[in-house]
């Protein structure tokens, strides 16, 4: 009797406690969105799918030998071109199952035309999608996200990039006089030398005083 009377105590005592939990999340804001037709942006330092600018890319091979996993590929071709060598991208892609998302590519990389961005859905219908993706083709990413924008991503990745110094502006060119012209500061005439003076002593000779004419030898103005 006095057993079942406390199961039914502590019972009633636990439904309270939980009712109390209940009411205070009731009222309170929600903190989960309406995905996926919400999304919460990714904070500045998520790394996501690598990225890449095919026209800051200088092929140096950086990103290729620091990668610890082989998941970029880089192939290239020499072209002349106004008596120039060109170096010119022929394959560049990118293995997601293999990357790690270690974001060394993005730190080695020279001109920071490799980065990794802001996508984090990434499933595919098939397994073919994500093992090589061609980084030269603009909408790379638009079979993972109807959303995805190169240009959007490139922004973002300027203004969370740090550590790049900003090329001085070029000096201006001094512009020669015209022909005939008087220069703007022309030299001053040199200041005339001080004057000199040199005594020389005479003896008369009929044993008179010893005289000491003196001659000034003054530089004409």
């Amino acid at each position: 009797m006095f057993r079942q009377i406390k199961v039914i105590y502590l019972g009633f005592i636990s439904l309270l406690i939980g009712m109390r939990v209940t009411a205070q999340n009731f009222f309170a804001p929600a903190v989960t969105l309406d995905y996926p037709r919400k999304k919460k942006p990714m904070e500045h330092n998520f790394r996501g799918m690598v990225d890449l600018i095919p026209p800051d890319c200088v092929i140096c091979y950086q990103c290729i030998k620091i990668c610890p996993t082989a998941a970029l590929f880089l192939s290239h071709t020499q072209k002349v071109e106004a008596e120039k060598k060109v170096k010119e991208i022929t394959k560049f892609t990118f293995n997601a199952e293999l990357c790690c998302f270690c974001g060394l590519c993005d730190e080695i990389c020279p001109t920071d035309a490799i980065f990794m961005n802001k996508l984090y859905e990434v499933s595919a219908f098939s397994h073919d999608q994500i093992l090589s993706i061609d980084l030269m083709n603009p909408n790379k990413y638009k079979h993972l996200d109807s959303n995805y924008s190169l240009d959007a991503e490139i922004n973002d990745n300027k203004l969370r990039t740090v550590g790049i110094a900003p090329k001085p502006a070029p000096a201006a060119a001094a512009v020669a006089p015209a022909a005939g012209a008087s220069p703007a500061n022309p030299a001053a005439p040199a200041a005339p030398g001080p004057t000199t003076s040199t005594a020389t002593e005479t003896k008369p000779a009929d044993g008179g005083p010893t005289t000491n004419p003196t001659t000034e030898n003054k530089q004409p103005s």
